[in-house]
């Protein structure tokens, strides 16, 4: 395997990686990774993507629109990814599940006119 740092390649033995430590000792780096699941760390959960269709959103407001995300738990910490062809105007971003198996973003109109967003796929992926 090999790192690029500064341009710089430098050859990291697999064995090291599959230690869980990682060391770069050309550039004096040593990096822990998690090579296996460990008690208390965090870890991906469920990921996937869900279908939103937002109301349409007078200005500067937002909504929480809901949709089916199997796997997903009560607390869980979920990223999203906006899609690319998001509607102008539009931002969004998770909410901490208070459903299991649903999760609710908090999408917001950011401009002085309404904007009614079309039906997008978001992207997902829980942190536990």
């Amino acid at each position: 395997m090999a790192i690029h740092a500064n341009r710089r390649r430098v050859a990291v033995p697999i064995a090291a990686i599959a230690a869980g430590v990682l060391v770069a000792s050309a550039l004096g780096v040593t990096t822990r990774v998690n090579a296996a699941p460990d008690p208390g760390k965090a870890s991906a959960g469920a990921f996937g993507t869900v279908d939103v269709d937002p109301p349409n959103l007078p200005a500067n407001t937002c909504s929480t629109p809901g949709a089916p995300a199997p796997g997903v738990k009560v607390g869980d910490h979920v990223v999203v990814g906006a899609p690319y062809d998001l509607d102008g105007g539009l931002v969004g971003t998770a909410i901490h599940p208070v459903i299991a198996d649903i999760l609710y973003f908090r999408i917001c109109n950011v401009t002085a006119a309404a904007v009614d967003g079309g039906n997008r796929t978001w992207t997902y992926m829980v942190v536990r």
